[in-house]
């Protein structure tokens, strides 16, 4: 949500809306980007990896295995 009001945010000063503004595009245009590149980032390059890499070693690799560890008693 704060994404997305920050990108809106800068829309007029990326799209020089006002006076003064000709030295701050290219600021506002590159945050923009790294805004964008940061969702794309976090929403679906992020989740993908975890599922491709594998699990830590040593770990369990499944909430359903058979492994009940070792049996006391």
């Amino acid at each position: 949500m704060t994404l997305t009001t920050s990108i809106f945010g800068l829309m007029p000063l990326a799209l020089n809306i006002g006076e003064g503004g000709d030295m701050l595009v290219p600021m506002a245009v590159a945050v923009i980007g790294g805004l964008v590149f940061s969702l794309f980032m976090t929403l679906a390059f992020l989740p993908c990896a975890y599922l491709i890499l594998p699990g830590k070693p040593g770990g369990r690799t499944s909430p359903d295995s058979n492994d009940a560890g070792p049996v006391h008693g």
